[in-house]
């Protein structure tokens, strides 16, 4: 998990998606479903253009089996907007929850 940490905080939308197999599936409740990597890159540039001082705190990582569960908190001000919403130049901070499931 430093490869993604080190990623989110470098800002770089391209090594993160070269984490993930060419026909990935990221199903997120707020960003949608996203199918292979040029989609996650696309839309982790998105991001990191409304937010550009974005930054992850990496919490927990649990793992059983193919699947791994890895909690944080993010943090960062919305200067750009996100979905299609005007930015509010307020600082927010959530804690979120990322699940992988590795091969099938």
């Amino acid at each position: 998990m430093s490869r993604v940490q080190d990623g989110y905080d470098r800002r770089d939308a391209a090594a993160l998606a070269a984490l993930h197999s060419h026909d990935c599936v990221v199903d997120s409740p707020i960003a949608g479903v996203h199918v292979g990597r040029a989609a996650i890159e696309r839309t982790l540039r998105t991001v990191f253009s409304a937010f550009p001082d974005l930054r992850i705190r990496k919490e927990d990582l649990l793992v059983a089996g193919n699947r791994a569960v890895w909690t944080l908190t993010i943090e960062g001000t919305d200067t750009g907007g996100f979905m299609g919403l005007p930015p509010t130049g307020k600082p927010f901070r959530l804690s979120a929850l990322f699940m992988f499931t590795f091969g099938n």
